[in-house]
């Protein structure tokens, strides 16, 4: 996405992307396309060969019941959508227990894991979820100067931040090399430059994001099946309340007499003198104007002054 001169993102979204690469008789793309490119070929009548080259390091399949805890039925339909699809998205709404599924997943595969996050707070969460399921606590790589970027062993888990990973550079090569089940936490994040070159550099077998709002303000959302692959798994707010396992809040108002003082208001008058409007005293405007900074004039106390809209920053302090 184009940024300003001081690096803020803009909103604006760039006309062209381009995923699709051609070198040297290879043309090469997201791997979340493969349902794409496969329904394409078929299309128009076009046979291929697929080669596999994933990392798979498996002793084999664990079964969901090994880690003493009791899912719900639609958990284990992801689950099971999640080890048979191999890989895609999973949008589920906070409160469903996506963390406990996606831990479950990982385990199951018997692969050595990879979970991806963006703050230390979710990746202590996803850890303290593994050990809750394995009894083991999983490796948590987070800041560069003690974060352990060796190779995983055989059903060995790790938590990793994207920021550690990404200016890991090089240090990290033979961590995401030895993966054999990724799964990106708030994949939704996963078009930004800096998770994606991260995932890029895992050819795990199994590849799963989970998110509970697929879409980006930015309208890079559609880029996610891209770059995942499909959604194989889907359960809405209303389904999960309708079933009783989540519930509708009850908003209770509270009255307290308070009320926002007049100084989270902000208060201005016209200045003719620069045609626009200034900052005011609504105190001191009656007696004796307000005097303007810009063009060193100074607007009658006849010109009225103009409330404008609360500022809620500083309702929230005085109300602290």
């Amino acid at each position: 996405a184009k940024l300003s001169e001081a690096g803020r993102y803009t909103g604006k979204t760039p006309s062209v992307l381009c995923y699709l690469q051609d070198r040297s008789g290879w043309v090469r793309m997201p791997r979340g396309a493969l349902s794409i490119l496969r329904s394409t070929l078929s299309e128009h009548n076009i046979e291929a060969r697929f080669v596999p080259k994933v990392v798979t390091v498996s002793a084999g399949r664990v079964p969901f019941e090994s880690f003493g805890v009791a899912l719900r039925d639609y958990q284990i339909q992801c689950l099971e959508a999640m080890i048979s699809r191999v890989q895609g998205i999973v949008e589920m709404p906070c409160g469903s227990g996506k963390t406990t599924v996606g831990a479950t997943a990982l385990l199951a595969t018997g692969e050595s894991g990879l979970v991806l996050v963006h703050t230390e707070d979710i990746a202590k969460q996803w850890a303290d979820t593994f050990e809750r399921l394995d009894g083991r606590r999983p490796r948590i790589i987070a800041g560069s100067k003690r974060s352990d970027f060796s190779a995983l062993g055989v059903g060995e888990v790790a938590v990793a931040m994207v920021q550690t990973l990404s200016s890991s550079g090089s240090k990290s090569d033979a961590l995401l090399a030895s993966v054999g089940a990724f799964l990106a936490d708030e994949v939704h994040h996963l078009p930004a430059a800096t998770w994606n070159a991260v995932a890029s550099r895992c050819a795990a077998r199994y590849r799963w994001g989970l998110t509970a709002t697929p879409d980006r303000p930015d309208g890079l959302g559609f880029l996610l099946n891209l770059l995942v692959g499909p959604t194989i798994f889907r359960m809405t707010t209303s389904e999960l309340i309708r079933r009783g396992f989540l519930y509708r809040p009850t908003i209770v108002p509270v009255k307290t007499g308070w009320s926002s003082p007049p100084n989270c208001y902000p208060v201005t008058v016209w200045c003719g003198g620069c045609n626009r409007s200034i900052k005011s005293n609504p105190d001191l405007h009656p007696k004796n104007g307000t005097a303007c900074k810009k063009c060193r004039s100074r607007v009658p106390s006849s010109v009225p002054v103009k409330v404008g809209r609360l500022v809620y920053s500083r309702a929230l302090s005085e109300a602290a």
